[in-house]
């Protein structure tokens, strides 16, 4: 009988299946190493670091007397600021001064009419497929066969909260009949708005 109590060929199936384990480690290690030197810059699992974790801060520099008064940091920050007194303020009274806006500047989409006040728009819906936050809602309607435009948005909508005014609906249009404006405007802004019944009618009490 071998030894721990098994047969001979109990044992021999024992002994090769640690030969195996062992020359499968051994197999995997060398696979693992051709891998990084021949495909990899970077190592397949990260190699120990002998290097300690904790880094130790030298404190044995200390503050002299006179940066201990902060003296000139505070004269520094003071010359900052006594610089930037005598200079020209660019600061604008809004609104009795407004900002001239450039001709790059992308403020609320607008729809616009042509010299017969007509809606330019013709509901190719370009505009509401292109558009990236899915802002753009088109309800088209169909036109007379003796029109020259197939169709007219009968309903366009804007949803306001996820405009991102990036102009791509302006770039697409073909009838230029969406642009976007440059309205910051309190009064045309209201003008826009219309009026919306209000069930609170909180004017109305003290």
């Amino acid at each position: 009988m071998a030894a721990h109590g098994l047969g001979p060929l109990a044992a021999r199936t024992e002994q090769f299946g640690r030969f195996k384990r062992v020359v499968l480690l051994v197999s995997a290690h060398f696979a693992e190493i051709i891998i990084e030197k021949l495909f990899l810059d970077t190592p397949v699992r990260p190699r120990y670091d002998p290097r300690p974790m904790a880094i130790r801060i030298d404190t044995s520099a200390r503050l002299t007397w006179w940066e201990k008064l902060y003296l000139p940091q505070i004269v520094q920050g003071l010359a900052i600021t006594f610089r930037h007194i005598f200079r020209r303020t660019v600061t604008m009274q809004y609104p009795e001064e407004k900002w001239a806006l450039p001709d790059h500047y992308r403020g609320i989409p607008v729809l616009v009419k042509d010299q017969d006040e007509r809606a330019k728009c013709v509901a190719c819906f370009l505009c509401e497929f292109i558009c990236p936050p899915l802002a753009i809602s088109i309800q088209a309607g169909e036109l007379p066969a003796s029109s020259n435009v197939e169709k007219y948005p009968v309903r366009f909508d804007i949803n306001m909260l996820r405009c991102i005014m990036c102009g791509l609906c302006e770039e697409v249009c073909p009838e230029n009949a969406i642009v976007l404006s440059k309205i910051f405007d309190k009064e045309k802004l209201l003008a826009l708005g219309g009026v919306r019944h209000d069930p609170i009618q909180k004017w109305a009490h003290k």
